[in-house]
């Protein structure tokens, strides 16, 4: 692939996972909640099928919140790596692309929470932490990958 059609590509990805983000970000707590629970339920039965419902619904609970705060890390983990990739082209060094896509990164995070609660919903430190770690590990990767 070539350069120009590699940057694209990237910025293209960063875009629809920025999206993604924002999608989820726009609904309403009781949905996003449903939403995750729902994606719990159908994996803890499909590991265990012999599961009471009870229990299924207690261990649905039990997850759920570490499952959210897994999500935040994991997409911002993602988005951070594609704008590593992407700040590559800029001819920086690797300090100043693992500083640059950190700072985007929390900037994005804070956005996101600051949006949330634009519109009702509940904007977290926490979550703005969770996401800039999962774009630190990124950056980490990056740094000592050789």
């Amino acid at each position: 692939m070539s350069g120009k059609k590699r940057i694209v590509s990237l910025i293209a990805a960063i875009i629809i996972l920025l999206g993604l983000i924002f999608t989820f970000s726009n609904m309403n707590s009781y949905q996003t909640n449903s939403k995750s629970k729902h994606i719990i339920k159908l994996v803890v039965t499909k590991v265990n099928p012999n599961l009471s419902e009870d229990d299924a619904n207690k261990l649905v609970k039990k997850l759920n919140f570490p499952f959210r705060k897994l999500m935040h890390f994991s997409e911002y983990l993602v988005l951070t790596a594609l704008i590593i990739y992407l700040l590559k082209y800029l001819n920086l060094s690797k300090k100043d692309i693992v500083i640059a896509a950190l700072l985007i990164c929390f900037s994005l995070a804070t956005f996101d929470e600051i949006h949330q609660l634009l519109i009702g919903r509940t904007g977290r430190f926490l979550d703005v932490f969770i996401d800039t770690l999962g774009g630190l590990v990124s950056c980490l990767i990056y740094k000592f990958k050789k």
